[in-house]
């Protein structure tokens, strides 16, 4: 198939699957024996099992050196001694002439040479070669090119009738050689002295520590095999496991958690991680969609009431007389300062917890609610709401003054907007704003309200965005006060906790109905790390301000 003229065809595949075919090496990989043989467990058992087989043999190394070679010097060494004092005789006895071999015979046959050991002499006049004499049947096959000790097999026992052939034993040789005279025009005589001693125990000592360590090294790897194998389907099994759970999840079931067994290890603390960073997400994905519900919600009615009033003044025939016109412009223009303030939130809510805020310096929590009480105390006075304060002096707090101002001055707000209870109830709104010294360091700021208070089961909801508990969101707001004030406890490393605030009623708070409290925000915040003495100031229990409007 070609486009344009000229132009080369293009190829296209008829059936577009064929182009993510695997190749059969791939496939044959992921079968459940390859895929166990490319585990990180089944690596990491071989690797031990190379390290252990190195050790073992180091160690075998070691205590043959120290056992059996040292038991093989010990017979070298003897046998060179006696070699040793088979030549001083020799030379005692006028070597190198031809008649000091006889005294070493004679030294030979004495029997004085230590048990299980076996002699031969052998001589050499470069025109014959003969044995001369000894106890050895044969001549040992490394006699001829020895250079040093070595061992042989030989049989010193005869066979009778019964043992055809006797068991030979082991024997470590070792060799010497003597040159003698034999007169006048006659070639010297190398006369080789060949002493070797059983070594049998030890042969066969060495021998077996040969199949032990032969067995204990081939018995560990086929473990290390099995082990490897076992370790790791059992981890290919469960990575399986984890893989449907995720693939799941990415196919978009965020509800889909990876499998917990219970055992504890690694793998269940991963698993568990994930799963509540999932939970986070999944919270986040919810929220996202109210709030996208909810703005949809509050944006559309402002903005259909914009686009009414602005076809209205478009319009020619309808549009009144400029007074009118003035006063839909004006109507509009308070709108989009709405909207404006809520995109202004948003941002300032986004910048908060995405760390954007400069975080310098100290703040003094007990001055700042004081500058915010001389500013709603006249606000709660127009309202006919009591605004009351328990002030102590406490630690400075690490953060911004800014934030902190606008978090009291959004508590106070909300306290301001709910604290009314609805017409004909006689309860006087009141709002305590207290500022305590924690113990451990930091401060406390909590604001109470005695007006009709959250459910338990909202009280979580209300910080999230641009959630409203009346249902007909008709109240002025936009239902980010309490998120961005959220955002900035966060942001100061605090926590706000929300629960009972004041009681309806001026009675013991004890007698109450657990309905019948107001809203309580409380909020610690975190203090310097060196310590702090702070003295009271206003912290007598006594309200700091009081105002009402009877």
């Amino acid at each position: 198939m070609s486009f344009g003229g000229g132009g080369q065809a293009r190829v296209l595949s008829p059936d577009p699957m064929l182009d993510d075919e695997e190749p059969a090496l791939a496939k044959l990989r992921k079968r459940s024996f390859f895929r166990v043989l490319r585990t990180s467990a089944f690596r990491y058992i071989i690797f031990a099992a190379a390290l252990f087989f190195v050790s073992v043999t180091i160690l075998g190394f070691v205590v043959y050196e120290s056992t059996i070679g040292r038991a093989y010097d010990l017979v070298e060494q003897e046998l060179t001694e006696e070699l040793d004092r088979l030549e001083r005789v020799s030379e005692n006895n006028g070597a190198p002439d031809w008649g000091a071999l006889n005294p070493v015979v004679l030294e030979l046959e004495s029997n004085k040479l230590p048990a299980n050991s076996t002699y031969m002499i052998w001589l050499d006049d470069g025109t014959f070669a003969g044995r001369y004499f000894g106890n050895l049947e044969g001549i040992p096959v490394p006699f001829l090119s020895a250079d040093g000790s070595f061992e042989f097999f030989w049989a010193p026992e005869k066979p009778d009738f019964a043992q055809e052939q006797p068991r030979k034993r082991r024997y470590l040789g070792l060799t010497r050689v003597l040159t003698y005279e034999r007169g006048t025009n006659r070639p010297p005589v190398r006369a080789t002295l060949l002493l070797a001693r059983d070594i049998d125990a030890l042969y066969q000592l060495r021998q077996t520590r040969h199949d032990i360590v032969v067995r204990v090294l081939g018995v560990t790897l086929l473990l290390a095999l099995i082990l490897g194998g076992l370790l790791g389907t059992a981890l290919v099994r469960r990575l399986d496991a984890i893989n449907r759970s995720v693939t799941a999840i990415t196919e978009g079931d965020l509800t889909r958690r990876l499998p917990v067994t219970g055992s504890g290890d690694e793998f269940d603390v991963l698993a568990r991680n994930i799963n509540l960073m999932l939970d986070r997400i999944e919270q986040l994905m919810t929220g996202m969609r109210q709030v996208s519900d909810n703005i949809a919600h509050d944006l559309r009615s402002p903005l259909t009431r914009i686009k009414a009033r602005l076809d209205s003044v478009l319009r020619e025939e309808e549009g009144g007389t400029p007074e009118e016109q003035t006063g839909v412009l004006s109507k509009t223009r308070d709108e989009v300062e709405q909207l404006l303030k809520t995109f202004n939130a948003l941002l300032s809510i986004t910048r908060i917890e995405a760390g954007t805020n400069v975080m310098q310096g100290t703040v003094d929590v007990a001055a700042v609610a004081e500058e915010m009480l001389e500013l709603y105390v006249p606000a709660g006075e127009d309202e006919g709401v009591i605004i009351s304060s328990e002030i102590e002096e406490g630690p400075p707090v690490p953060g911004s003054r800014e934030l902190v101002s606008q978090a009291i001055a959004n508590l106070l707000d909300n306290a301001l907007k709910y604290a009314r209870h609805p017409a004909g109830k006689d309860i006087q709104p009141r709002i305590l704003l207290t500022v305590t010294p924690r113990p451990q360091g930091g401060t406390l700021l909590t604001i109470m309200d005695n007006g009709p208070g959250v459910a338990e089961m909202d009280r979580e909801r209300i910080t999230q965005r641009f959630v409203r508990l009346e249902r007909s969101r008709s109240t002025q707001g936009n239902g980010l006060g309490l998120s961005l004030v959220s955002a900035i406890v966060r942001r100061h490393g605090g926590k706000m906790v929300i629960g009972r605030g004041l009681p309806h009623e001026e009675r013991s708070r004890s007698l109450h109905m657990p309905g019948a409290y107001g809203l309580g925000i409380r909020i610690a915040l975190p203090g310097e790390k060196k310590d702090w003495a702070g003295k009271t100031g206003t912290g007598t229990g006594k309200p700091l301000m009081m105002a009402r409007k009877d």
